[in-house]
């Protein structure tokens, strides 16, 4: 039998990680957002394109101009995209961690089990609390 505590361990990981499932919903729409508005700076520099080949822009230094402002605003959406993931992304691999060595923890502390005892013993108690 695992100990309560260990139990109650696992019990722990679950929650935080269901609780981390329910904001990717926010986060998949927030990224939706971000690509959208990179999608349309990539429109913007095709656009630009099409203007110097056909030579409908012949000024030099506004087209530079108008690139580096697409080229900043590229930059900005792809930082906000990425400090909006590495908190999520962060929070994955800790609690990974943690579920790795609270697995190497089981082990150890009931060598009489086999490791597919101990999935079911804590799949079971998860059910139990409703996880």
């Amino acid at each position: 039998m695992i100990q309560e505590n260990l139990l109650q361990s696992a019990v722990t990981i679950r929650q935080e990680y269901l609780k981390v499932s329910s904001n990717i919903e926010l986060y998949h729409k927030r990224s939706k957002e971000i690509v959208s508005i990179l999608d349309k700076n990539i429109e913007s520099l095709d656009k630009l394109q099409k203007d110097i080949k056909s030579k409908k822009v012949t000024d030099p230094e506004k087209s530079i101009s108008k690139l580096m402002e697409v080229i900043k605003e590229v930059e900005v959406e792809g930082n906000k995209l990425e400090t909006l993931m590495a908190p999520m992304n962060k929070e994955i691999e800790k609690l990974q961690k943690e579920e790795n060595e609270l697995f190497r923890t089981l082990k150890e502390k009931n060598p009489e089990l086999s490791d597919d005892q101990i999935i079911k013993e804590v799949g079971d108690r998860l059910r139990q609390e409703n996880l």
